[in-house]
C-alpha cells in the first residue's frame, strides 16, 4: 500500500486489510514523502503485520509499489490504494482463486464505487476471462489496481516491475507486461471499494495519464510486430478511444484493421473471433457517432 497524504482516508484503508477473515499476511506500507499526517494516523496502529517504510522524497506511486514488493516476504502480493476499501473476505477469495488455477497469473476483481464518505456510486465492472482481457488492454486498463492480486514468482522470473518513466500509466504498463507472460482474470463480484474523490492523481493530472497510456496503447503494437506511420499511430490512438472520425479516417481505418488481424493471425496475439469482434464493435460505433454528428447537423 502506497501512501502520500492520505490522512483522510488512510486509517479506514487499513482497517478493512486488518479485518480480513485471511490473516496470514504482512501489510507493507510505503509512505511516499506525505507532508501531512498520514504517517501518524498509520503508527496509531499497533499490528505486527504493518511494516511501515517511510520515505523523506516524494518520488511517485511506481518506485513506492515497487519498494513494497522488493520488501515483500510472501509468494502473492495484494495491491492496495490507500483511499480505497477491501471487502473482509477478498484476500481469502483471491488466495483460493489463484490456488485452483494454477495457469492464471494475477487475478483483479469489480469494484464498488463510493465517494468521499463511502456512499455508493454504483459499480465497475471490467472483462473477466483471460482471452478477452488480452485484448480490452489495447484500449485501456481493464483492471481496478485495488483489487490486484498476483504470483510475485512471475516479476522474478521475467524481471519486471512497475515502469517509472510511464508516471500516471504505470498500472496500464504493468498489466500490458503482465499479460505477455501469464494468463489474467478478473472475478465478478465487486471485493473492493473504489473511492472517487477530488484528490486522486487521475483527476488532478488527467492529460499526462492520458499522454503516458497512449505509449502504453502503442506499444502494444510492438507485440503484433505491425509497422506503422506516425499517421497510422495517431489513427490508431483515436480509435481506441473512441475520439470522432471523419469519414476519410474511417476508410483508412478499414484499411489499418485488416493489417492489425493479418498480422494476428500470423503471430496468434489474440484469439482470432474475439479480436476481430473487438475491431469491428470499435469500427460500427465510429460510424455510428458519424451518422449521429450528420443527424444533428441537418
Amino acid at each position: 500500500m502506497p501512501s502520500f497524504n492520505a490522512s483522510e482516508f488512510v486509517s479506514e484503508s487499513i482497517g478493512s486489510i486488518l479485518n480480513q477473515s485471511f490473516q496470514d499476511y504482512e501489510l507493507i506500507i510505503v509512505d511516499d514523502g506525505s507532508t501531512d499526517d498520514t504517517v501518524v494516523k498509520i503508527e496509531q496502529f499497533r499490528d505486527d503485520r504493518i511494516k511501515l517504510i517511510k520515505k523523506s522524497v516524494n518520488n511517485g506511486h511506481a518506485a513506492a509499489r515497487n519498494l513494497g514488493v522488493d520488501l515483500s516476504l510472501g509468494d502473492y502480493i495484494a495491491a492496495m490504494d490507500s483511499d480505497d476499501l477491501c471487502a473482509s473476505d477478498r484476500l481469502a477469495i483471491q488466495y483460493e482463486y489463484l490456488k485452483r488455477h494454477p495457469k492464471i497469473g494475477l487475478v483483479g476483481s469489480w469494484a464498488e464505487v463510493v465517494n468521499s464518505k463511502g456512499q455508493t456510486l454504483g459499480e465497475m465492472a471490467v472483462p473477466l476471462d483471460s482471452k478477452t482481457i488480452n485484448t480490452s488492454l489495447m484500449m485501456e486498463n481493464c483492471f481496478i489496481h485495488s483489487t490486484l492480486f498476483y504470483q510475485k514468482s512471475y516479476l522474478k522470473k521475467f524481471q519486471f516491475k512497475y515502469d517509472e518513466k510511464f508516471k500516471l500509466a504505470c498500472d496500464y504498463d504493468f498489466l500490458f507486461n503482465f499479460s505477455g507472460k501469464a494468463e489474467l482474470a478478473n472475478l465478478g463480484d465487486p471485493l473492493v471499494k473504489y473511492r472517487v474523490h477530488d484528490f486522486q492523481l487521475s483527476s488532478k493530472k488527467k492529460d499526462q495519464q492520458i499522454y503516458f497510456a497512449d505509449l502504453v496503447r502503442l506499444k502494444q503494437l510492438d507485440r503484433l510486430k505491425v509497422l506503422y506511420t506516425e499517421k497510422d499511430a495517431l489513427l490508431h490512438l483515436k480509435l481506441m478511444k473512441g475520439h470522432l472520425l471523419s469519414g476519410e479516417e474511417i476508410d483508412y481505418s478499414i484499411v489499418w484493421f485488416n493489417k492489425l488481424i493479418q498480422a494476428n493471425i500470423k503471430y496468434k496475439v489474440h484469439d482470432s473471433n474475439i479480436f476481430h469482434n473487438f475491431l469491428l464493435k470499435i469500427l460500427v460505433s465510429n460510424v455510428n457517432k458519424i451518422a449521429d454528428q450528420n443527424i444533428k447537423i441537418l
